[in-house]
């Protein structure tokens, strides 16, 4: 089985595990030429990033940081942290591994081997880096990108509340739920004022900015999966969902 593997040029032959992963979940998601079938990529993306955690953690696997400096996946997570560049995804400790870990091809393949297995690296349409060591401005990883290329239906928010009748048994009045306000009507005033402040030209630029400012006090978003995800509502907001709402930011 053999893989290929997106990276920024600037890690020559360096790939993080998340990436690695990436590559091994989107192959499986396309096997049996049916298409793309993403709970099979969701599937695989936890499977194989828990088996190169485990496999680097025995040492069987050597990993590294960013500039190919080996170390053990916990130690080099530390480091990062310790030096202000760690990517933290909330609440999965595996996929912050992912995130901070990498490793040399070379390294990768001899592991690889034993599975029957090889890797290689191409830099075509990888996104650049920023000093943090990801692509933060520029947006979501590739394997998400990947996804919207095959204009794969957009899921259902496992946290969307929706407003439903429940009939009870005994014949008493239908009950209705309580519906969460959409994500546009929560962050619509700082949004607004967000762009009022600045000058963007586009829905991508003005992405990029709310991106920038996830996580600070005034603003309804944080990152997850380098993502804008809005607390109230309780739903990620991708950047083509932002296009769908740009006219009424710009709307005075």
């Amino acid at each position: 089985m053999e893989y290929t593997i997106g990276t920024p040029e600037i890690l020559g032959n360096v790939a993080s595990l998340h990436r690695v992963a990436a590559a091994m979940a989107r192959t499986k998601a396309m096997a049996g030429g049916k298409g793309f079938k993403k709970p099979t990529y969701d599937g695989a993306l936890r499977n194989f990033t828990a088996t190169l955690i485990k496999a680097a953690r025995a040492g069987q696997l050597q990993v590294c940081n960013q500039f190919d400096s080996p170390g053990n996946p916990d130690e080099l997570v530390a480091i990062a942290r310790k030096e202000g560049r760690l990517v933290e995804i909330p609440c999965d400790s595996d996929l912050t591994i992912a995130f901070n870990v990498y490793v040399n091809l070379q390294q990768l393949n001899a592991w690889a081997a034993t599975l029957g297995r090889t890797f290689s690296i191409t830099h075509d349409g990888a996104p650049w880096m920023d000093e943090t060591g990801w692509n933060n401005v520029v947006g979501v990883p590739p394997d998400l990108d990947y996804r919207q290329e095959l204009a794969e239906p957009e899921e259902v928010e496992i946290n969307e509340v929706l407003e439903v009748e429940t009939k009870v048994i005994s014949g008493a009045a239908p009950v209705k739920r309580s519906r969460k306000p959409s994500w546009s009507t929560t962050a619509m005033p700082y949004m607004k004022s967000l762009f009022v402040s600045g000058k963007y030209r586009s829905a991508s630029m003005f992405y990029e900015a709310l991106m920038l400012r996830a996580g600070q006090s005034d603003s309804p978003f944080k990152l997850v999966n380098r993502e804008l995800y809005c607390t109230d509502a309780g739903t990620t907001v991708s950047k083509s969902t932002l296009g769908n709402v740009w006219p009424q930011i710009r709307a005075q």
